[in-house]
């Protein structure tokens, strides 16, 4: 190991974030095992994902929400800041409107009272 460079095996103290990983890992093309790489992504999760995906490719991040159970949006920005891409893309940072799984931004419900 060339000195000065980090043990593989080396912890991060409480509280600060992982690094980012160099590689991205495509939900539409991985398989189960690509998956599992991704940190936070386990055996039941990638199952689940690999399921709902068996009835055609998550056209965006708000369809891959809808479609995959237990998947919300925390765990989704968690798995894309984790190395988990759609089609190459991250999910849009927060405060930024996602299209919905219609494909068009999403509009709040209007309620009347009367």
């Amino acid at each position: 190991m060339a000195q000065g460079a980090p043990a593989a095996s080396a912890t991060l103290p409480a509280g600060d974030a992982p690094p980012r990983p160099p590689w991205h890992i495509d939900v539409n093309r991985a398989s189960q095992a690509e998956l599992e790489m991704v940190r936070g992504i386990g055996p039941q999760l990638s199952e689940r994902i690999l399921q709902a995906r068996a009835a055609g490719p998550f056209r965006d991040w708000s369809d891959l929400v809808v479609r995959v159970p237990g998947l919300g949006p925390h765990t989704a920005r968690r798995l894309s800041a984790a190395g988990l891409r759609l089609d190459g893309q991250p999910l849009a940072p927060a405060g930024e409107t996602a299209p919905s799984a219609g494909g068009a931004p999403s509009q709040p419900k209007n309620r009347s009272t009367s």
